[in-house]
């Protein structure tokens, strides 16, 4: 059987919840055990990986391992920028090679946060090559697509609308590194950004005034992921005036990372709160075939009778 493998329990996690996102049946626990990379709650979890103030301080001997699972958000953003997608190629090849990696990568990601980072800097250097992570991930952000487990698959406008802008905002500022050194086409790229921001922020308003998410929790969640991408933006427009000012271009390209994980993060948990259960679709689909079949029935049942009906007749007339 061929399974598809899913990859959505990346971490938006910062905070000190210990609850974890329940995987659908298609992800990483049921094709490989319980070996996902850190997950959170969709309704407690910060999405920011990392406070940015203390990115580079490493994690204290003893501190609470479910507080900060990552200490960058370059190591957060191997899994869904790298690692997802280069599994899914492998699986075009091999489904059971993809399985086996994705249950091996997932078990160490997940008691070890970051091992993804350490081992794809390992292995490049033990060849002498010599990389910008962040860059790297940015210049590799532009040329993945959008998967089907980060998207929201409700098929209502604001959601597919929320989709569109999610991956736009993504796509320009995964161009920041190729656009850092031209100032004229990097300030229409920094007004490119500041438009898709407004008009993501426009879709997330949007969905909670046509009242698609009623829980309590769920409206809270999504007021935090908001908030937060608010505050990484301003953090963002912030570091752009010091880039002009000092020229520090690694600053730029760490908030730029940190906004890329933002927009996965507000996009996950509406999706989370307001995607319909797929076991209900699945029971929804299995309603409808299970009518249609008694229809058929019928029609057949009719059939029948008509087919009964006219030999009778036909009988009779030649008696007659």
């Amino acid at each position: 059987m061929n399974t598809r493998i899913t990859y959505d329990n990346y971490s938006y996690n910062h905070t000190n919840t210990t609850s974890t996102t329940t995987p659908s049946s298609s992800s990483l626990t049921s094709v490989a055990g319980s070996t996902s990379p850190p997950s959170s709650s969709s309704s407690t979890a910060s999405a920011s990986p990392m406070n940015h103030s203390q990115s580079n301080k490493p994690q204290q001997p003893g501190q609470n391992q479910e507080t900060h699972r990552y200490t960058s958000v370059t190591a957060a953003l191997v899994w869904p920028i790298i690692v997802r997608p280069l599994l899914c190629k492998i699986q075009k090849h091999s489904q059971y090679a993809a399985v086996t990696l994705l249950k091996a990568f997932g078990k160490a990601e997940h008691r070890e946060p970051g091992f993804l980072l350490e081992l794809i800097t390992t292995i490049l250097a033990s060849r002498n090559i010599n990389v910008d992570m962040t860059e790297a991930l940015l210049r590799i952000q532009a040329n993945i697509p959008e998967f089907e487990e980060q998207r929201c698959r409700r098929a209502e406008e604001p959601f597919q609308e929320l989709n569109r802008k999610t991956l736009a905002l993504k796509k320009i500022l995964s161009r920041i590194p190729d656009v850092l050194y031209d100032r004229q086409v990097f300030l229409e790229t920094i007004r490119k950004i500041a438009n898709a921001i407004k008009k993501l922020l426009d879709c997330v308003n949007e969905i909670f005034t046509c009242g698609f998410i009623t829980r309590y929790q769920d409206k809270r969640a999504v007021e935090n992921r908001k908030r937060e991408f608010i505050k990484d933006s301003k953090i963002f427009s912030q570091t752009l005036k010091e880039y002009f000012r000092c020229g520090d271009e690694r600053a730029v390209l760490q908030s730029a990372a940190q906004l890329i994980y933002a927009t996965n993060a507000i996009q996950k948990t509406i999706k989370n709160c307001c995607d319909l259960p797929q076991q209900s679709s699945n029971q929804s689909s299995a309603v409808s075939s299970q009518q249609q079949q008694q229809q058929q029935q019928q029609q057949q049942q009719q059939q029948q009778q008509q087919q009964q009906q006219q030999q009778q007749q036909s009988k009779q007339s030649r008696r007659d």
